[in-house]
């Protein structure tokens, strides 16, 4: 089901359409080359790579990112026009985090931030 919806959305529906028709198999420089994936990586190096994007994302904010990552799956699978007031809330209440005020302290003193989930 999501290939009727996710799958134009990011490769285009001509191309969507061509893969659903056919069921052709892509290797994975086509699958970058329409933006089904973001990067390829020789095998050799995937665990290096994935970690170093996981300690990336590591550092921002917990509370911000579960919240993104669910604004994400809203907004692959929802309604758009409930996403925006989803979006508000969310965003008040983060602001009245303690990773937020840390986020903003940490910048304002030119320093790393040290986030807690909190």
């Amino acid at each position: 089901v999501g290939g009727f919806y996710r799958l134009p959305a990011i490769v285009g529906p001509a191309k969507a359409a061509e893969l659903l028709f056919t069921g052709d198999v892509i290797d994975a420089e086509e699958a970058l080359r329409i933006g089904l994936v973001r990067e390829v990586t020789p095998h050799a190096e995937l665990m290096d790579r994935a970690r170093a994007l996981a300690a990336r994302i590591a550092c921002n904010p917990p509370l911000a990112l579960r919240y993104m990552k669910e604004g994400l799956r809203r907004a692959a699978y929802g309604d758009p026009r409930e996403l925006g007031g989803w979006a508000i809330e969310t965003i008040r209440t983060l602001m009245k985090t303690e990773d937020h005020r840390e986020g903003v302290a940490s910048f304002l003193e030119k320093r790393p931030p040290v986030f807690t989930g909190r």
